[in-house]
């Protein structure tokens, strides 16, 4: 009797059968060919979550420069963090670097060589690492703004911590809902893969009991 149910919910819901070249059959090839499309767009979702993060684009306001200006108004509140190649010996160039504010005055700079590398930085190219952080320093109750100098032994790049894209939050949330995604994409497709699966087969028990049906029926 429950075997009996079963097959009466999978014929409400795929119907009687789906004979070859019946539009039922029809039906279950676009089903399938939509599932295998969904499945297809899923791995692709999924790697394309694992590469976003890498391809963060960071805005640079000295780009691969031994000596430059910066030019600092009161929006770069939050400093600036430097970076230099990670192949580079970090603390031989940070103990060469300096900055100078605009008036001259020497602007301390705190050792990053020991941070964590951010994805984006691995990616990039060369491959970077944080060397140093320096907040703008206070005159006379103000903020110093103006022109400041950069300088070192090897090539760095400097970049405001608080500039747009500069973090790789917004990448990491974004590869996230790609990942969601593509998981539910996966999923929608074994559905489709599955109810299919069990229409077919419901059509083919049907057909089976129909042809044993006539065959008893028939018997003297």
């Amino acid at each position: 009797a429950q075997a009996t149910s079963a097959q009466a919910s999978w014929q409400g819901i795929c119907g009687r059968r789906a004979e070859p070249g019946s539009m039922a059959h029809g039906r279950t090839k676009i089903c399938l060919a939509i599932a295998a499309l969904l499945l297809l767009v899923g791995f692709v979702f999924l790697i394309v979550s694992g590469t976003v993060g890498r391809n963060a684009k960071v805005h640079f306001d000295i780009s691969d420069s031994r000596s430059s200006a910066l030019h600092v108004t009161r929006q770069h509140a939050c400093g600036f963090t430097l970076y230099v190649d990670a192949a580079a010996d970090c603390n031989a160039v940070y103990a060469s670097t300096n900055v100078e504010s605009a008036s001259g005055s020497p602007v301390h700079l705190i050792n990053a060589c020991s941070d964590i590398q951010e994805q984006w930085a691995k990616g990039f190219n060369p491959p970077i690492r944080p060397l140093g952080h320096f907040f703008l320093p206070q005159e006379n109750s103000s903020t110093v703004t103006g022109k400041y100098s950069v300088g070192s032994t090897a090539p760095v790049w400097t970049k405001d911590k608080c500039a747009p894209g500069g973090s790789s939050i917004p990448y990491f949330l974004a590869s996230v809902g790609i990942f969601v995604i593509a998981l539910l994409a996966c999923v929608v497709s074994g559905v489709l893969f599955c109810v299919e699966h069990c229409c077919v087969g419901s059509g083919k028990t049907d057909a089976v009991e129909d042809a044993e049906s006539t065959t008893a029926v028939g018997q003297p």
